[in-house]
């Protein structure tokens, strides 16, 4: 893998937290991609933001150090030094209170709002500096769960039976019946998410009408436009990771999710808190299916316009039919999380894969690109 990268900078930033949901698990991301860069060789800065969207300067040994403790997730300090960006395409980099540090290269690992669905991408762009990851476009399609359903329809794919609900007009008064939403779907158990989101925040599984306006509530604290999805009947949940190399767009050997029993379906807790579900990689498939599994996942990746990597998420149904569910485009990024897990059972181990996406946005910093004449 080595062999991809033609530039290596001697620094690498690491924007990491945010103000969703998500900021633990994007400062244990951090902290994997940290320990790995250094190992490397490579120089660190790591750039935490606050749940309230402040950003600051946070020591590498602090970030490679953070831990769960007692089930509480690791955050970022909302103290030392503020950090901006310097808005100078020809000086890239960022200011760490009044100084200045060039930096041409960052691997942002914000999970969900702000940082997967194309703000944090449009401000680095502005400021001229690489990063690894999707582009603004491709970022914002993905992280819109209709948006990104909608596309995928259009070259044949198949993505359940679902509707999308806009929960209030300009004027704030909510336009959604919960019993025409419970009626469209004849009664059967339903998913009640955020169109935009992650790691299950704000999801309600809802098997009667009753329960209907408590999970559009759960979701509303997420976003104001919901997608209400008719659950899959024992559905077996499957994953793959995508790679780009200079080789092309890789997809790795499927995973299948087996949620534990104590569990309703495989949310924050069973993901993050209580190792609530097991990864089998690669997944009990028949050699062609797997073979369509992985080749569907490489077609969303490209339809959507990804860019470097990303997690494609499927349900198979008792009919053996495949469902696309979501796409991740900054997926949980430790050494134990599903992403590494499928490339490390296809040969590919965590430092590699950190080395690989590091290069490639080191490929696009060094670019030029074209003028015209």
């Amino acid at each position: 893998m080595s062999g991809d990268i033609a530039f290596v900078p001697t620094t690498v930033g690491i924007i990491f937290g945010g103000v969703g949901p998500e900021h633990g698990v994007s400062c244990l991301s951090a902290r994997s991609i940290a320990r790995t860069l250094e190992e490397r060789g490579f120089n660190l800065l790591c750039i935490g933001v606050s749940t309230s969207g402040h950003w600051f300067y946070i020591s590498p040994e602090i970030v490679k150090n953070y831990s769960i403790v007692g089930g509480s997730m690791p955050s970022v300090s909302a103290t030392g030094e503020s950090v901006t960006l310097h808005l100078d395409p020809l000086g890239p980099g960022f200011l760490v209170g009044a100084t200045f540090m060039p930096c041409e290269i960052v691997f942002p690992i914000i999970h969900g709002i702000g940082g997967e669905d194309g703000q944090l991408q449009g401000l680095l762009e502005t400021a001229g500096i690489a990063y690894v990851g999707s582009g603004i476009e491709a970022s914002a399609i993905c992280m819109n769960k209709v948006t990104a359903k909608r596309l995928v329809q259009s070259i044949g794919v198949e993505t359940g039976s679902w509707i999308s609900v806009n929960t209030r007009e300009a004027s704030g008064s909510p336009v959604f019946d919960s019993m025409s939403v419970w009626n469209h779907f004849g009664g059967s158990a339903l998913f009640i998410k955020p169109v935009s989101g992650g790691s299950s925040a704000g999801i309600t599984h809802v098997s009667t009408q009753e329960d209907l306006d408590e999970a559009f509530a759960a979701a509303m604290q997420f976003s104001d436009l919901l997608i209400v999805e008719k659950g899959v009947t024992k559905p077996r949940e499957l994953e793959v990771a995508i790679l780009e190399t200079s080789g092309g767009v890789q997809a790795s050997p499927v995973g299948e999710i087996k949620v534990h029993s104590e569990f309703e379906f495989y949310d924050f807790e069973a993901k993050y808190l209580s190792d609530g579900a097991e990864l089998v990689t690669p997944a009990e498939l028949e050699p062609a299916l797997a073979e369509y599994v992985r080749s569907t996942a490489i077609e969303v990746f490209r339809t959507l316009g990804c860019r470097d990597y990303a997690r494609v998420d499927f349900f198979l149904n008792e009919n053996s039919q495949l469902i696309f569910n979501e796409i991740n485009t900054v997926p949980g990024f430790t050494s134990i999380s599903m992403y590494s897990r499928m490339w490390a059972a296809g040969g590919i181990d965590f430092p590699d894969l950190v080395c690989q996406l590091v290069g490639n946005a080191a490929a696009r910093s060094t670019s030029t690109p074209d003028v015209d004449s």
